[in-house]
């Protein structure tokens, strides 16, 4: 059932810079990589590869010009659990992005959602998670997967995107948010994630 075929299993080299880079800055900031991704097999796209393991790896992003909700959106067969797995696995992964975002060189919303199909997340998580409805931003980017994938976003924009970093926060603010990173990675303060993101969202950089 684990056969494997190390050419099947590699990513498409587009999306493969773009899980690279979101493994790096996942590290960086100490979050978990779900336990059924691996790059040396394919626990991914089971059923899409004929109820079998180390098949084509399905993983794709996707250019749209827009989505019901407005933002990236992720699309999914199915999420399933493997035995002495704690993590879900996911079976046809495709990272929905907005064009406009290609229009804004911005790459930030890809590595977001990057995080998602790459965090540690169980079936329990999915059905406790809390949607954004415009006016409960705060609760939203409370729950961990949400701060992980908010942070990781913000990380990645610090360092690769110095021109939007410049444009929606101030330098007294450039160094606050450096700040707010360098002692997360510390301590793993929810608060101080939070508050970075908020400020992040308010001046427009996310």
């Amino acid at each position: 059932m684990y056969a494997q075929n190390l050419q099947s299993i590699e990513f498409a080299e587009h999306e493969n810079n773009y899980i690279a880079t979101t493994l790096k800055l996942m590290t960086e900031l100490g979050f978990v990589v779900r336990d059924t991704f691996k790059n040396n097999m394919n626990l991914d796209d089971f059923y899409s590869n004929g109820n079998k393991y180390n098949g084509a790896r399905l993983f794709r992003i996707k250019w749209i010009d827009t989505t019901d909700s407005g933002y990236a959106e992720v699309q999914a067969k199915r999420a399933y659990k493997i035995k002495n797995y704690s993590s879900q696995a996911y079976d046809d992964y495709t990272i929905l992005m907005l064009q406009k975002y290609k229009a804004q060189y911005r790459e930030d919303p890809i590595i977001h959602e990057c995080v998602h199909f790459l965090q540690h997340a169980t079936h329990k998580d999915e059905s406790n998670y809390i949607d954004f409805t415009g006016k409960n931003y705060r609760e939203y980017v409370m729950q961990r997967t949400e701060l992980e994938a908010h942070l990781v976003q913000i990380l990645y924009i610090v360092k690769n995107n110095h021109e939007r970093l410049k444009k929606h926060l101030s330098r007294e603010q450039q160094l606050k948010l450096e700040k707010i990173i360098s002692e997360y990675k510390k301590s793993r303060n929810i608060l101080a994630g939070v508050e970075a993101i908020i400020m992040c969202k308010q001046g427009g950089l996310i």
